[in-house]
């Protein structure tokens, strides 16, 4: 019988209808690191109203652009997290899928705002979801949560409120289990608090 998508970095974990936890109601979370000490992601697909460059006012390149804020997860909500695609890995980042990097680096923002591809795409997030040891194999195990292959057209959709949406349908009756794979990288992050003059 074939089987569905592993755990591992690069797949969305899509919350079940049953998943009632505030934190990842109608969530869609990308797994940017997967190993037997645990997991890491960021919740995908809850854009605020706030602009980036507002929430770090200290960096003058982002004053008048339309990037916002996503809430990425309940931990360290204080740290600023970055999800780009890019057509070459820019400098501090993980590699996750495809064309999709992962960092925490203000160096690796600064060197997007200076960027003239147009495909160089970012989107921001404040926090992330992390999981212990085994932690995340026991939601999955008990239908928290739908495995799908991340895409990156879906992770930098222009309609993220419509992401749980177009996934849970094409995932719902379709369970899956995971397994423990890979090793990952310890990430680090931007501190809110680090960035000159907060």
């Amino acid at each position: 019988m074939e089987r569905g998508p592993r755990l591992g970095k690069g797949i969305f974990l899509v919350a079940s209808r049953g998943l009632v936890d505030p934190n990842f109601l109608k969530s869609v979370v990308l797994l940017v690191a997967y190993d037997e000490e645990g997991a890491m992601g960021v919740v995908v697909n809850r854009p605020t109203k706030l602009p980036l460059g507002e929430a770090l006012p200290d960096v003058k390149a982002l004053q008048g652009r339309q990037d916002v804020v996503y809430i990425g997860g309940p931990v360290a909500v204080g740290q600023v997290t970055l999800l780009l695609r890019a057509a070459s890995p820019p400098e501090d980042t993980l590699h996750v899928f495809q064309d999709v990097y992962f960092s925490g680096s203000l160096k690796t923002l600064m060197q997007y705002l200076n960027q003239e591809d147009p495909a160089f795409t970012l989107h921001a997030y404040a926090g992330y979801a992390g999981w212990g040891a085994g932690q995340l194999q026991g939601e999955v195990d008990r239908g928290d949560w739908h495995l799908v292959e991340a895409d990156a057209n879906t992770l930098f959709s222009s309609e993220p409120e419509r992401i749980w949406r177009d996934l849970i349908r094409t995932t719902s009756g379709h369970w899956v289990k995971g397994d423990d794979h890979g090793p990952t990288q310890r990430l680090g992050m931007v501190r809110l608090s680090a960035i000159p003059g907060r």
